[in-house]
């Protein structure tokens, strides 16, 4: 008669070498005759062989259990479900402890506390399935049942995740290594049981010429692959929608991103553009070829210039440059008279170059109603004096004391002291000084025989008029005149 009670009334099936089979699921004691007739042979080294201290070996099980005299085999439960390997201990190690081997005494592997937070200490072999002092031989189980002892810290169906110093946590760790362990079958304070399941790697990698799937948990951007530093902070994520987060600078090209995003090439001219569009023909591309930096604009359209997305400033393929204004100096030749005032050292407001030299220097300004000339007067001159050609120097203004005359050019503008550039107007409307009544607008005006001064020649024009009255005014006074073609016979 063969019988077998299982442990948790779980049904189990032994095969021992092909000899025979047994099947039940009734207890954990198999009777076996004594002497082993009638069912195989059990002899020393044999098929089922006993140790004398309550180790039961065969080629295919290994677990607890005990051969009595009369012929009553007792074996564990787990005998047919486990492998336990035997080691020394590194260190001192209790009963449910996670161990890695950390080296080699003799013909045995040695085992110590497993971490998940210390490198080289996360390759889990098992757990301890008793508690043993450094260098005692030590006994850890890899695969199946471990029982009785304590598991009351955790509940029926909890995961046991790796943590530190070989202890085991419900919860899945949230720095170091995330290394699952162990299923918790049994939450007892003595009578406890757990189903080891070491899975997990600290890295992730595929055999030549595989790829390497991460599946998401959704379709819909909702569920996303996180990475987190060791103080489970989240520095970056892709979801399901293919959106990505960075919480800190992007490198591309370069692993020490110096900005945000930091993109560098490896040298060559194709792999120093960052390209951005909507397709191989319409795109933008900046970046930095040879010496120089570029923005280099394909396809129709223009190379618009915004700011709070109104366009500033707008070049056409034709290489046309249009701006709502330009503001400040500018290298080389302007585009308007505006633009060159604006630059001090150019011509001064309301006045336009003449011309401008091979670098774009003002070679002179004018605004086509004052030149400037130098003072050979002797003397200061002021706005609103009449001032006439000097005929002894080059470029020059004087005045006179003669009526009349007939080299007269202008009124000063902005006066100067003697030999100073001043200001001579020759064009346009004028104030100026008379010297006589001028009885209303309509008069011709001509250089007074009182320098500086001019008076009324009449309403009919003579030699040696040059302005045109538009107000009259009493002697001494200051009116308003217009410049005409001045009268010579």
């Amino acid at each position: 008669m063969i019988e077998i009670i299982k442990k948790h009334f779980k049904k189990i099936i032994v095969a021992i070498l092909g000899i025979f089979t047994l099947t039940a699921a009734a207890s954990t004691v198999l009777h076996v005759p004594q002497g082993g007739t009638g069912a195989g042979t059990f002899t020393a080294g044999g098929i089922l062989q006993g140790d004398g201290t309550g180790a039961i070996q065969s080629n295919i099980m290994t677990g607890d259990g005990t051969l009595s005299a009369s012929g009553v085999l007792t074996v564990s439960a787990d005998a047919v479900e486990t492998i336990t390997v035997e080691g020394k201990a590194a260190e001192d190690i209790d009963i449910g402890e996670a161990v890695y081997i950390s080296g080699a005494v003799g013909n045995n592997v040695q085992f110590s506390l497993a971490d998940n937070t210390v490198d080289g200490k996360t390759y889990v072999a098992g757990v301890a399935i008793e508690s043993k002092t450094s260098g005692q031989t030590i006994r850890v189980r890899h695969v199946g049942q471990l029982d009785n002892f304590d598991t009351s810290a955790w509940a029926d169906g909890d995961n046991l995740y790796l943590s530190t110093a070989g202890s085991l946590m419900n919860t899945v760790p949230t720095s170091g290594t995330t290394l699952h362990v162990a299923y918790v079958e049994y939450s007892h304070a003595t009578l406890g049981d757990i189903l080891l399941h070491v899975c997990g790697e600290k890295n992730i990698g595929a055999p030549a010429s595989t790829d390497l799937f991460l599946r998401m948990g959704d379709s819909a951007g909702v569920n996303k692959l996180s990475y987190r530093d060791y103080a489970n902070n989240e520095i970056a994520n892709i979801d399901s929608d293919g959106n990505m987060y960075f919480g800190g600078s992007v490198g591309i090209g370069i692993a020490t991103p110096a900005q945000l995003l930091h993109m560098q090439g490896n040298g060559t001219a194709a792999q120093g553009w960052a390209r951005f569009g909507l397709s191989s023909t319409e795109y933008t591309e900046i970046g930095h070829k040879g010496n120089n930096s570029a923005i280099n604009a394909v396809g129709d359209g223009n190379l618009d210039f915004r700011h709070d997305s109104v366009t500033k400033m707008s070049l056409t393929d034709a290489g046309v440059l249009t701006a709502t204004t330009f503001t400040g100096a500018l290298s080389g030749n302007a585009t308007t008279a505006t633009a060159l005032a604006a630059n001090g050292a150019n011509c001064s407001a309301g006045q336009y170059p003449l011309g401008v030299d091979a670098s774009g220097a003002v070679e002179s300004c004018t605004n086509n109603f004052t030149v400037w000339l130098t003072n050979k007067s002797g003397g200061s001159l002021a706005a609103n004096d009449t001032v006439v050609i000097d005929t002894g120097t080059n470029n020059a203004v004087t005045t006179t004391t003669s009526s009349a005359n007939k080299r007269v050019i202008g009124v000063i503008k902005t006066g100067g002291v003697a030999d100073a550039q001043v200001e001579v107007q020759i064009s346009g409307i004028v104030s100026v000084k008379i010297s006589a009544v001028v009885p209303g607008p309509g008069y011709f005006l001509r250089t007074a025989t009182s320098a500086k001064y001019v008076y009324a020649s009449g309403t009919s024009g003579a030699a040696g008029d040059f302005l045109i009255s538009l107000q009259g005014g009493g002697p001494g006074a200051t009116i308003t005149a217009m410049f005409k073609q001045p009268e010579l016979l």
